[in-house]
């Protein structure tokens, strides 16, 4: 049998499986390992790379186009990922809390070919959970319920730049913090907000109510995020408004429970249920399946050409996006 290529699915040779006139490949498969979860966690690409760590305790980079691996860093139990133009950021905490309570949790990084490792901040507290990464030019952010802000050279001061923060959801610019503001106690009062990096008053994007974030990025104009609710399985919606204030618009709506999200230039990717899909960044509500996985997600990412997501079995690109 003759192989299947990209002219039949988009344009030059296909080394795994057509789906839709796309090339759908596995990137990496997840050994079973006793007592842990074969799994991928928390994406991040650059053009042409996926970074991610597993809940074996390793950070990886792999090439979309070759899927050849690097280990970045060895041991070091996972919690998030982010990527800049050079480096690959990370956060630790011991594998068994409880049992290790003087290791203290740290935000690292480590070039995109692996190398050296920089400690960027430790000392966190130990029973917070920081699982959200995000970088600008100059600091790495990092939260759950508070944010905070550590310089990229490593050895400066950690500040905390928002206190009240609902869930894990966070994206940065240059300029702002975008994420969800509340406290557990008042639910009616979850605005999705911009908090200036030199300091200044929260501004309101969009006054969500209960509805919750599960996951928030920005481009140059717009600030787009889904978010789920308590009122009813396809009450989820994936949402955006410019940065400089005005109105929502709706990407997607009446959504079973979307999670994770990434953006190019002209779409929307996310994960719900058992679906990879897009929509476009001006809306108009025309979304796109590209592809259905059997086990849990875990994440998703977009690289110049693919969309990759993971799951409990592996790490996946489909060709093109």
């Amino acid at each position: 049998m003759i192989p299947p290529t990209l002219t039949q699915c988009g344009g030059g040779p296909c080394p795994g499986d057509c789906r839709n006139d796309r090339c759908l490949v596995t990137l990496v498969a997840q050994p079973t390992a006793p007592g842990r979860v074969p799994s991928t966690n928390n994406l991040a690409a650059d053009s042409t790379h996926v970074y991610w760590s597993n809940y074996e305790g390793t950070v990886m980079a792999v090439s979309v186009t070759d899927r050849a691996t690097t280990v970045i860093a060895a041991a070091s139990p996972d919690v998030a990922v982010a990527v800049d133009a050079t480096s690959v950021y990370w956060t630790t905490e011991p594998q068994d809390i409880l049992a290790s309570p003087t290791v203290p949790e740290a935000i690292e990084k480590a070039p995109l070919c692996g190398g050296a490792i920089t400690t960027l901040a430790t000392a966190f507290d130990l029973f917070s959970s920081y699982t959200t990464l995000a970088v600008n030019d100059t600091s790495v952010f990092f939260g759950s319920y508070t944010v905070v802000a550590a310089p990229l050279v490593g050895g400066g001061t950690r500040v905390t730049l928002i206190a009240d923060q609902i869930g894990n959801a966070l994206a940065v610019d240059a300029t702002n913090v975008y994420n969800q503001r509340g406290n557990e106690t008042d639910s009616v009062a979850w605005p999705l907000v911009k908090t200036p990096l030199a300091g200044g008053t929260p501004v309101t994007l969009a006054p969500l109510g209960s509805y919750a974030i599960s996951a928030v990025t920005v481009d140059a104009t717009n600030v787009y995020w889904t978010e789920y609710s308590p009122h009813g399985e396809n009450s989820g919606v994936v949402m955006s408004v410019p940065i400089a204030g005005g109105v929502a618009t709706t990407l997607a709506g009446h959504r079973p429970g979307p999670k994770w999200m990434a953006i190019d230039s002209t779409y929307v990717y996310w994960l719900e249920h058992n679906d990879v899909l897009k929509a476009p960044l001006s809306g108009g509500g025309l979304v796109t399946t590209l592809a259905t996985s059997g086990s849990y997600f875990t994440g998703v990412a977009v690289t110049d050409a693919s969309v990759v997501w993971s799951d409990w079995s592996g790490l996946y690109a489909i060709t093109p996006k």
